[in-house]
Protein backbone atom coordinates (compact mmCIF):
# COMPACT_ATOMS: atom_id res chain seq x y z
CA UNK A 1 0.00 0.00 0.00
CA UNK A 2 1.30 3.62 -0.77
CA UNK A 3 2.52 5.26 2.17
CA UNK A 4 3.87 8.62 0.73
CA UNK A 5 6.59 9.94 -1.32
CA UNK A 6 8.31 12.85 -3.41
CA UNK A 7 8.72 14.06 -6.95
CA UNK A 8 12.31 16.23 -7.41
CA UNK A 9 12.55 17.43 -10.57
CA UNK A 10 16.01 18.86 -11.97
CA UNK A 11 15.56 22.57 -12.62
CA UNK A 12 18.43 22.58 -15.01
CA UNK A 13 17.44 22.49 -18.92
CA UNK A 14 19.80 20.02 -20.32
CA UNK A 15 18.89 17.45 -17.73
CA UNK A 16 15.30 17.85 -18.66
CA UNK A 17 13.89 14.53 -19.80
CA UNK A 18 12.67 15.32 -23.48
CA UNK A 19 10.08 13.31 -25.38
CA UNK A 20 12.16 13.45 -28.30
CA UNK A 21 12.94 9.52 -28.87
CA UNK A 22 15.83 9.50 -27.48
CA UNK A 23 17.14 7.05 -24.66
CA UNK A 24 16.13 7.22 -21.11
CA UNK A 25 16.56 5.06 -17.95
CA UNK A 26 14.84 4.35 -14.45
CA UNK A 27 16.72 2.86 -11.82
CA UNK A 28 15.55 1.94 -8.37
CA UNK A 29 16.79 0.99 -5.40
CA UNK A 30 15.85 -0.01 -1.71
CA UNK A 31 17.09 2.69 0.72
CA UNK A 32 15.46 1.28 3.78
CA UNK A 33 13.38 -1.54 4.70
CA UNK A 34 11.76 -1.44 8.62
CA UNK A 35 8.93 -3.34 10.83
CA UNK A 36 6.48 -1.78 12.99
CA UNK A 37 4.33 -3.43 15.33
CA UNK A 38 6.81 -6.45 14.62
CA UNK A 39 5.25 -8.22 18.16
CA UNK A 40 2.05 -8.20 17.20
CA UNK A 41 -0.41 -10.15 14.86
CA UNK A 42 -0.51 -7.75 12.35
CA UNK A 43 3.29 -6.30 11.51
CA UNK A 44 4.11 -3.41 8.95
CA UNK A 45 6.77 -3.76 6.88
CA UNK A 46 7.69 0.13 5.79
CA UNK A 47 10.07 -0.40 2.32
CA UNK A 48 11.31 3.04 1.05
CA UNK A 49 12.35 3.13 -2.65
CA UNK A 50 14.24 5.41 -4.82
CA UNK A 51 13.99 6.20 -8.43
CA UNK A 52 16.04 7.82 -10.13
CA UNK A 53 15.53 9.04 -14.19
CA UNK A 54 17.77 10.42 -16.81
CA UNK A 55 19.06 10.53 -20.32
CA UNK A 56 21.48 7.66 -21.76
CA UNK A 57 23.77 8.13 -23.88
CA UNK A 58 23.70 5.88 -27.63
CA UNK A 59 26.76 3.76 -26.43
CA UNK A 60 26.63 3.72 -23.08
CA UNK A 61 26.66 0.57 -20.78
CA UNK A 62 23.32 -0.21 -18.29
CA UNK A 63 26.93 -0.77 -15.88
CA UNK A 64 27.70 3.26 -16.34
CA UNK A 65 23.97 4.38 -16.66
CA UNK A 66 23.79 3.33 -13.46
CA UNK A 67 26.61 4.54 -11.76
CA UNK A 68 25.97 7.49 -13.43
CA UNK A 69 22.32 7.36 -12.35
CA UNK A 70 23.00 6.82 -8.45
CA UNK A 71 25.99 8.95 -8.03
CA UNK A 72 25.74 12.54 -6.28
CA UNK A 73 26.82 14.85 -9.17
CA UNK A 74 23.21 15.44 -10.03
CA UNK A 75 22.67 13.73 -13.25
CA UNK A 76 18.92 12.95 -12.54
CA UNK A 77 16.12 14.56 -14.64
CA UNK A 78 13.57 13.06 -11.62
CA UNK A 79 13.90 11.86 -8.13
CA UNK A 80 11.10 9.92 -6.87
CA UNK A 81 11.33 8.97 -3.47
CA UNK A 82 8.17 5.93 -2.11
CA UNK A 83 7.29 4.87 1.04
CA UNK A 84 5.36 1.23 0.49
CA UNK A 85 3.98 -0.61 3.70
CA UNK A 86 3.38 -4.25 3.41
CA UNK A 87 0.80 -5.99 5.77
CA UNK A 88 -0.81 -9.13 5.81
CA UNK A 89 -4.08 -9.56 3.35
CA UNK A 90 -7.95 -8.99 5.05
CA UNK A 91 -9.29 -12.35 5.82
CA UNK A 92 -12.60 -13.11 3.88
CA UNK A 93 -15.01 -10.02 3.98
CA UNK A 94 -12.44 -8.02 5.49
CA UNK A 95 -12.48 -4.49 4.52
CA UNK A 96 -9.70 -1.67 5.27
CA UNK A 97 -11.31 1.34 7.44
CA UNK A 98 -11.62 4.44 5.12
CA UNK A 99 -9.92 7.76 6.94
CA UNK A 100 -9.15 11.27 5.45
CA UNK A 101 -5.84 12.78 5.95
CA UNK A 102 -6.25 16.85 6.33
CA UNK A 103 -3.75 19.01 4.92
CA UNK A 104 -1.84 20.56 7.62
CA UNK A 105 0.18 23.34 5.33
CA UNK A 106 0.44 26.02 2.25
CA UNK A 107 2.04 24.43 -0.56
CA UNK A 108 5.30 26.00 -2.02
CA UNK A 109 4.32 25.08 -5.65
CA UNK A 110 1.11 24.06 -7.54
CA UNK A 111 -0.03 23.16 -10.72
CA UNK A 112 -2.62 21.41 -12.61
CA UNK A 113 -2.65 18.40 -14.97
CA UNK A 114 -5.32 17.21 -17.26
CA UNK A 115 -4.07 13.61 -17.97
CA UNK A 116 -5.72 11.84 -20.98
CA UNK A 117 -4.68 8.13 -22.00
CA UNK A 118 -1.39 8.58 -23.96
CA UNK A 119 0.06 10.96 -21.33
CA UNK A 120 -0.77 7.89 -18.75
CA UNK A 121 0.47 4.94 -20.84
CA UNK A 122 3.89 6.90 -21.70
CA UNK A 123 4.20 8.17 -17.61
CA UNK A 124 3.32 4.18 -16.31
CA UNK A 125 6.46 2.90 -18.86
CA UNK A 126 8.66 5.62 -17.93
CA UNK A 127 8.48 4.14 -14.53
CA UNK A 128 7.77 0.80 -14.70
CA UNK A 129 4.58 1.18 -12.69
CA UNK A 130 2.04 -0.44 -16.06
CA UNK A 131 -0.61 -1.53 -13.74
CA UNK A 132 -4.47 -1.63 -15.30
CA UNK A 133 -5.82 1.40 -13.03
CA UNK A 134 -3.34 3.78 -14.58
CA UNK A 135 -3.86 2.37 -18.03
CA UNK A 136 -8.01 1.67 -17.94
CA UNK A 137 -10.23 4.38 -15.76
CA UNK A 138 -13.08 1.06 -15.70
CA UNK A 139 -10.34 -1.35 -13.90
CA UNK A 140 -9.92 1.36 -11.07
CA UNK A 141 -13.70 0.63 -10.09
CA UNK A 142 -12.79 -3.39 -9.52
CA UNK A 143 -12.04 -5.44 -6.32
CA UNK A 144 -9.04 -6.89 -6.61
CA UNK A 145 -7.08 -9.18 -4.33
Amino acid sequence: MWAGGEVHMNPLPERRLRLDGSRAACVERILDVSVKKAETENPLVFVSLERRMGHVGESESDEAVRARLLGDDGAVAVRELRDVVFMKAAGPGGKAKTRVLEHKGREDFSHTLTTNPKLLFRYSALTYNTHAIHLDPNSAGKPRG
